[in-house]
């Protein structure tokens, strides 16, 4: 079976291939291996999850998990026969090695390690199968929770152990083969020594030791021919009779690194980084001189990196951390063209799923969070890309990037109304929801999106509220409403005693249907009649025997026209004024004067004045009595004495004499009034005076000037 496994995809440039790619498969593994018959890379893993206590196979071009075999618990380091046949496995869980057979893809052994006198049970910290015996392996031992962990190198064939075992506490933590001879490296105590181990019938022993040619705690070594490399960047060579340090490689951070000599060219490569930081650097030196060649980042790196290998040819690298495993590989694509990533949304509510698509037509490809399907359905928020890999594996330049995000959905809202509404037949319901936290809209269950909605139907209602982007949360509690049988009364018709608009301080009558439990006046009232002083529009609602409600009433708009101001009276002579300028209505001794309807009035008798307005129909309070005493008509104003009006009496039209132009220029109008008072007029001639069209009888005659002043006044008399 082929299993998926997330994988990351990375792309940058070394300066010694044409291109480099990097897919990171996250699974949780202990050791890594490449087993060069089947092209393929092995990695043992840890209990937990579907891979858990597993022998798993990637595929190292395309990124892929293909299949995993079940072999125990807690699975850990593993070392293959120089002939490709048997792998062995040490175990972390049950302290046995496991013999793994590649041609059958089986188990054929499991032995145990024996146990320390005094420590229990040993357990394998390292393995290496003697050259040209596939049956037989060198096994550097521990035991647990004991320091040093050390528990010596014995040899084992067919699972039986020789009676021979190094000793303990100092010894070999790291063995290796090299130049056929099997070489131990102490990591945990500060003896640091690199020693030979012999290997005869009976067991193995030890050897030489050279302290500190090699140093570090947790160094690892590594060999190929007749050298020894250390991740702490030391070079032994082993090819004369003794070992002696070639060089040393300078690497950045030597307690967090994995060295890998190149089995095809003069390179050796080096995976380091720094402790709080994500970037790993891809470090590669010379063989020969142990200069640095490059380095190169790796960005968006987690954990702490354990081993590093090389896989198939042309400088090809794996490296794993307790969570990962992360393939490079030089590579040109035939994919030259990005692929485009197209999704029907980018945003969605945490819980929710927001699918991406790559295009059609492609057999391989590869998503930032490790899928390799056409589409990829997401439940996290994150950057996501997408490559297109050939058919050897390589990449195709990276798709758009898309942004992925997932919005906390907003809490429940809350519904102001009872939990369960009931109603009469025909009522409508209204509800209104509030946001308990964030919410820029409201989702209700009959697909409403208002605050507040009106329902006439039986049912259960519930609302949630919507954020800015389409997150829809949690449905507040249900409001449930039912009906009754009986039904609302019809609605009501207001019935008025009276008009409906009037002056301030009448009133109307408004009367409901009769035979009616209860009214519900919009005025608060709740008698069958009312009496309205008030502007505004009137409605009822009428309430039957059973409690229905009717709707409203039409309105019936009430205005109340306010009482105007209460005019005063200004005299100048005798010319009187009101200060209302419309709607006048001048009194004689309580009397209406007929025709005095003017802002101004001349009275042509003594007595008691007073003057009244209207406005829109309602009249003012009465003013105050004036006293008016008639001045003489001939009054000696300046003006006066220096006119004259010829003739006098006339029948139609007098003349009048001015003493000269500027009295001429003073007078802005002239004032004609009988008498009697009945007759008023004005006239902007100046010269002259008509009375054709008035009747018989004395007029007043008075000349007023631009100001309103009076100026002088005479008698006319008409035949």
């Amino acid at each position: 079976m082929k299993i998926e496994f997330p994988v990351l995809v990375l792309c940058f440039a070394l300066q010694y291939a044409a291109a480099q790619d990097t897919k990171v498969i996250s699974i949780p593994n202990n050791d890594i291996l490449y087993i060069p018959a089947e092209d393929k890379i092995y990695v043992t893993t840890p209990g937990g999850g579907s891979t858990g206590n597993s022998l798993c196979v990637i595929d190292p071009y395309f990124g892929t998990v293909e299949t995993c075999y079940a072999i125990g618990s807690n699975p850990g380091v593993m070392a293959l026969s120089d002939d490709g046949q048997m792998l062995y496995i040490g175990m972390g869980g049950t302290a046995q090695v496991v013999q793994f057979s590649m041609a059958t893809k089986t188990i054929v052994a499991a032995f145990s390690l024996g146990n320390d006198p005094f420590f229990g049970p040993r357990y394998a910290e390292d393995i290496a199968v003697l050259p040209g015996q596939s049956q037989s392996i060198a096994v550097s031992m521990q035991r647990l929770q004991v320091s040093p962990r050390h528990s010596g190198v014995a040899i084992i064939d067919n699972g039986i152990i020789r009676p021979n075992i190094t000793q303990d506490h100092t010894g070999s933590n790291s063995i290796t083969f090299a130049n056929s001879t099997l070489y131990g490296y102490n990591n945990e105590t500060t003896e640091f020594g690199l020693r030979n181990i012999l290997i005869a019938p009976n067991g193995a022993t030890e050897g030489n030791v050279l302290p500190n040619i090699i140093t570090g705690f947790d160094n690892k070594i590594e060999s190929q021919g007749n050298r020894i490399y250390a991740k702490g960047g030391e070079v032994v060579s082993v090819a004369g009779a003794s070992p002696v340090l070639a060089g040393t490689l300078q690497i950045s951070n030597t307690l967090r690194a994995a060295v890998e000599p190149a089995p095809d060219s003069n390179v050796v490569y080096v995976v380091t980084h720094d402790f709080f930081s994500t970037t790993f650097r891809l470090e590669t030196f010379s063989k020969t001189t142990f200069n640095a060649i490059s380095s190169i980042n790796i960005p968006n790196m987690n954990g702490d990196i354990k081993d590093l290998i090389h896989w198939g040819t042309g400088g090809k690298l794996a490296f794993n951390t307790p969570s990962s495993v992360v393939l490079l590989r030089n590579c040109t694509s035939a994919i030259t063209t990005p692929p485009l990533i197209t999704t029907p949304s980018a945003s969605a509510c945490v819980g929710d799923t927001v699918t991406l698509n790559g295009p059609a037509g492609y057999n391989n490809y590869f998503w930032s969070d490790g899928s390799n399907t056409p589409s990829i359905q997401l439940t996290t928020s994150g950057i996501y890309s997408l490559y297109l890999l050939d058919s050897t594996g390589c990449q195709s330049p990276a798709s758009n990037p898309i942004v992925v995000t997932f919005e906390q959905p907003p809490f429940p809202p809350f519904v102001l109304e009872p939990t369960n509404v009931v109603l009469c037949q025909g009522e409508t319901a209204t509800f209104t929801a509030f946001h308990s936290g964030s919410g820029d809209s409201f989702l209700w269950s009959n697909g409403a999106t208002t605050s507040t909605i009106q329902v006439s139907t039986a049912g259960t209602y519930v609302v949630a509220s919507v954020t800015a982007s389409g997150c829809v949360g949690e449905a507040s509690s249900p409001v449930t409403l039912t009906f009754r049988n009986e039904a609302i009364p019809p609605q009501p018709i207001i019935e008025s005693v009276g008009a409906t608009t009037f002056c301030a301080g009448g009133s109307v009558i408004l009367s409901a249907p009769a035979g009616f439990a209860q009214y519900l006046w919009s005025n608060g009232l709740t008698t069958f009649s009312i009496e309205v002083t008030e502007t505004s529009n009137y409605t009822v609602q009428v309430v039957n025997a059973a409690g229905c409600v009717s709707i409203p009433s039409a309105p019936v708009p009430v205005l109340v026209i306010p009482t105007p101001d209460q005019p005063f009276i200004s005299q100048n002579g005798n010319l009187l004024a009101s200060s209302a300028s419309n709607g006048n209505q001048w009194f004689l001794n309580g009397v209406a004067i007929s025709g005095a309807t003017g802002q101004f009035y001349t009275p042509l008798t003594n007595g008691f004045y007073s003057v009244q307005s209207t406005l829109n129909g309602c009249p003012s309070p009465m003013s105050a009595l004036l006293n008016f005493m008639l001045v003489d008509t001939e009054t000696p104003l300046p003006m006066a004495t220096q006119l004259a009006i010829y003739p006098n009496p006339t029948r139609q039209v007098a003349h009048i004499q001015y003493a000269n132009e500027q009295q001429i220029s003073q007078v802005a109008m002239l004032r004609i009034c009988h008498t009697t008072g009945k007759y008023s007029t004005t006239s902007s001639d100046t010269t002259q005076i008509d009375l054709t069209t008035l009747p018989t009888g004395i007029y007043t005659i008075q000349w007023i000037g631009h100001h309103g002043q009076l100026l002088a006044i005479k008698r006319l008399v008409k035949q």
